[in-house]
Parts: structure tokens; C-alpha cells; sequence
């Protein structure tokens, strides 16, 4: 018999499988600016697409679940779980691959969690599907993160580093690239200028970062509450699961409310391989 937790896992599978090939097939078109999300905005065609296949994934399914998404705000389909889902993380770099830099990683996040109020720790299920590296990542609540290759489905486990010390060799992910936006100035910048002489590096895209660290490519991402934390939220479970840790200066992620932590502030988050590298971290930023 199939448990819940294994049964949301493969239905969550099948809808981030969906997404690849509907993004495959709208190549160029993706790019396309025809319509307009929950904020009034002209969005992607490929990151509106990608939306739509998960939600209709579920409902074809009969999933009892309230959907919290980037371009379509929310979609009540039922009480029992809740769905975080951003079509598109990376749109810069999706746009980078399409004008042929072959090296840029973009893809489509979802997690799914109990209860329609949850905490973080409360995950059952979460994925990413990287589109240019035809990698599927996901994990699921007490078994574990893995990586399948689309292509061929050989499928294996990851696990993060096992670097603990804290030093100019811990390999960095930050989400930092000069810009205009306020998060980046006000809470990003401070710690990056006390990074000096550091292996500290920027993908553009919090996806390829989590993806990253979860497979021990990476030691260390830092970032910050932002946008209803939908990136945060569905790294959790794969970081986790992984066998890393996710905080803020004040602690772990895991107790906290998604819907009442950092939602409408900047809070720093540290993910990493060990909590002594975590902790390494603040102690050299402070």
C-alpha cells in the first residue's frame, strides 16, 4: 500500500516531469509576455505554463490542496496540504540559456506541506525541476534527497558535504549581483562586504543554489526572506532531507509558521552543510 508521503512524492514527480517537457516544447515561445499574474504584470509564458501543468496535475489527481504560486497567487483545491510552487525561479538565467549560454540553471520548485498553516518542518514532499541540466531533484519526509536524470531516470541519492569548519575554502552560494532591489543593498550587501578574500560566488538563481548544496556541490548558501519565501520554503524539505540545516541568525527554520516568518521583512537565512558552518558563518559576518 502506498503511504501518503509516497504517494504526494510521485504525483509531485509526475507534475515537475510535466513542466520539463511542456517547457521543451514551447522552446522560444516561452519568452513570450502575454499574460498578466496575480499582481497585474506581464509574465512569461514558460513560468505561467509551468504554474498551470502543477495545478492541473493536482486536480486531475483530486489533491486536496491549497496552492501558494509566484504568478497565480492562490488556488484553493482543497484543505489538507499546501502547495508552494514558483513556475520559474531564475528568470534571468532562462533568458541567459535561451540566447545560448549553455551554463545558466533555471527551474521549477514545488513543495507540498501539511495542513493549510504549516511550519517548515511540517514538509511532506519537495522537488525542483532543472531545466537545462534535465535533472529532477526531490525528497520526501524521512527518506531522504535524490536526483534523477530525466533523460535515462537513473536515480540517486544526495547528500551534502561534510565540511564543518568555517574558512576562505568553503564554497559559497550567495543571492547577490548588483542591482536595484532593497534586500540586496540592505541586508545582502553588509555580509558580502565582509567576505573579502572568501570563495563566494553567485549562480543567479536560488534553485541552482539549494540544488547546489543539497548535492554537496556547495557548503554554504546565504540569502533572505523575500516574495512569500516560496524559493525558501521548498528548499527546505531537500536541504533537510539532504542531511543539512536551514537558519536565521535566531535559529532554525523548522518551528517556524511560513506564513508568519519574514513574509513582510528581510530576514537573513544561512543554509549549510553543518551547523558549525552555519555558525562559522555568522560569527565572521557579525
Amino acid at each position: 500500500m502506498v503511504s501518503e508521503v509516497d504517494g504526494l512524492t510521485l504525483i509531485s514527480k509526475e507534475a515537475l516531469q510535466r513542466v520539463y517537457l511542456s517547457h521543451q516544447e514551447l522552446g522560444i515561445k516561452g519568452l513570450e509576455e502575454t499574460r498578466k499574474n496575480q499582481f497585474g504584470e506581464l509574465t512569461l509564458e514558460a513560468d505561467w505554463e509551468a504554474e498551470e501543468v502543477v495545478i492541473k496535475t493536482f486536480e486531475e489527481h483530486e489533491i486536496p490542496i491549497t496552492i501558494i504560486s509566484e504568478e497565480h497567487g492562490r488556488t484553493e483545491l482543497g484543505d489538507e496540504f499546501l502547495g508552494i510552487l514558483d513556475g520559474l525561479d531564475g528568470t534571468n538565467r532562462y533568458r541567459a540559456f535561451m540566447a545560448g549560454d549553455t551554463t545558466a540553471r533555471y527551474g521549477t520548485m514545488l513543495g507540498i506541506f501539511r495542513g493549510i498553516n504549516p511550519t517548515y518542518d511540517d514538509y511532506l514532499t519537495a522537488g525542483i525541476m532543472e531545466h537545462p541540466t534535465r535533472r529532477l531533484f526531490f525528497a520526501y519526509n524521512g527518506g531522504g534527497s535524490f536526483v534523477v536524470n530525466v533523460d535515462n531516470g537513473r536515480q540517486n541519492s544526495i547528500k551534502v558535504s561534510s565540511i564543518r569548519e568555517f574558512d576562505d575554502k568553503t564554497r559559497i552560494l550567495v543571492d547577490y549581483y548588483p542591482s536595484d532591489y532593497e534586500f540586496h543593498r540592505v541586508i545582502i550587501k553588509p555580509y558580502i562586504d565582509k567576505l573579502g578574500g572568501f570563495n563566494f560566488r553567485t549562480l543567479r538563481s536560488s534553485e541552482a543554489h539549494y540544488a547546489s548544496l543539497a548535492s554537496g556541490e556547495a557548503d554554504l548558501v546565504f540569502e533572505c526572506t523575500r516574495k512569500g519565501n516560496l524559493e525558501i520554503a521548498v528548499a527546505y524539505g531537500l536541504v533537510t532531507e539532504a542531511g543539512g540545516i536551514m537558519v536565521s541568525p535566531d535559529g532554525d527554520l523548522g518551528p517556524r509558521k511560513y506564513f508568519e516568518f519574514g513574509q513582510n521583512e528581510y530576514i537573513p537565512i544561512i543554509s549549510a552543510s553543518m551547523s558549525e558552518l552555519a555558525s562559522g558563518f555568522l560569527r565572521h559576518v557579525r
